[in-house]
């Protein structure tokens, strides 16, 4: 089966750009291979590269992508070529889903968010697909000072639809999704300011610390 990716990033003829942005998606991947998910979704599936790992991988789980761009042809076609049966794919924009509240088990969402001019209006709509255990799995490059120069090396430039630092959309994160925890890549050992892109693991606020921070809230406002 021959896919083509793009010659700057999945394909790339430099070995260790082309390693680090599939590190990316596996990285991400390793979560599906532990969920009991009976539907998966990706949010902002573009050209399908994550569909072609994670599909493949959860054979058991229906696999559906989401995108609102002309990118869902490619995507479906790389679905054809690899005889996913377990792929399907819908047309919707990430901020008004058409998925029912707390109905998604397990939700991805690669190098998106920060391609949003607004972030919020999306992590709701994330936060309210998603079940009380369920997981979003959020991908994000750190646009930090080390991600700029590696940039400038490898000659990719930077899109301009990129309006927000990997910083900023995780406390975004961290605020919505409190049990969160992230990786960082291309090794998890650096120090995030020396980090390319980071892998969250995202897991909805429960209904009882809702209701302890509304206790909390209105006992401060009582004193």
């Amino acid at each position: 089966m021959l896919i083509c990716y793009s010659s700057k990033t999945y394909s790339s003829r430099n070995p260790f750009l082309k390693s680090y942005f599939w590190s990316r998606l596996k990285k991400m991947a390793q979560v599906a291979e532990s969920s009991s998910a009976r539907v998966i979704l990706d949010i902002g599936c573009g050209k399908g590269e994550l569909l072609m790992i994670v599909a493949d991988r959860s054979s058991g789980s229906e696999y559906v992508g989401v995108d609102l761009g002309t990118n869902l042809q490619e995507a479906k076609r790389k679905a054809k070529l690899g005889k996913l049966q377990n792929a399907n794919f819908v047309k919707a924009d990430c901020t008004c889903l058409p998925f029912r509240s707390n109905s998604s088990q397990l939700v991805f969402c690669a190098s998106l968010l920060e391609h949003l001019p607004d972030v919020l209006p999306a992590l709701s709509e994330l936060d309210r697909i998603l079940e009380i255990d369920g997981k979003l799995v959020v991908g994000i490059p750190t646009e930090n000072r080390a991600y700029q120069v590696s940039r400038a090396i490898t000659g990719l430039q930077k899109p301009s639809d990129h309006f927000h630092s990997g910083v900023y959309v995780e406390t975004l994160l961290a605020r919505k999704f409190p049990h969160t925890k992230s990786t960082t890549l291309p090794f998890s050992f650096l120090p995030r300011s020396l980090s390319l892109y980071s892998v969250l693991v995202c897991g909805k606020r429960l209904d009882s610390e809702i209701t302890a921070e509304r206790t909390f809230k209105s006992t401060l406002s009582s004193l």
